[in-house]
């Protein structure tokens, strides 16, 4: 024989091999390998994100229509909140229309998001 077709049947039975430890492995480890993977899954179902909480006022109110399409145009309403927090920082949140048509500039609270996206807005208590 030549030596290429033993470099094919060494590569062939290293490859083999390979996948012969492989199966072992996982055949032996199977359980432990489920429950990694049910401890993933559940970890991923109970994960709410990042929550960020702060005291923010509402500056800015911006809504819209892009249209999106050539031969079936669609249009698509935005609407978009920028609150101040108290450090300065501005926050451009996009928010449902009916949470949009339920604030005014200039009211304060406590503005919840995960992961960047709108959670809760409790307004601050008005002293009568």
């Amino acid at each position: 024989m030549t030596f290429e077709i033993w470099c094919i049947i060494i590569g062939v039975g290293i490859v083999v091999g390979a996948i012969a430890l492989m199966a072992v492995y996982f055949v032996k480890n199977k359980d432990k390998i489920r429950q990694d993977v049910y401890e993933l899954e559940e970890r991923k179902l109970n994960d709410d994100g990042l929550i960020c909480t702060v005291h923010a006022e509402v500056i800015n109110m911006e809504c819209g229509v892009n249209t999106v399409g050539h031969n079936e145009p669609k249009a698509i309403k935005y609407f978009i909140i920028t609150f101040k927090c108290d450090d300065g920082e501005l926050l451009h949140v996009s928010v449902p229309e009916v949470f949009y048509t339920g604030l005014e500039i200039g009211l304060v609270g406590m503005l919840t998001l995960v992961d960047g996206q709108l959670k809760s807005f409790e307004l601050d208590e008005v002293e009568a």
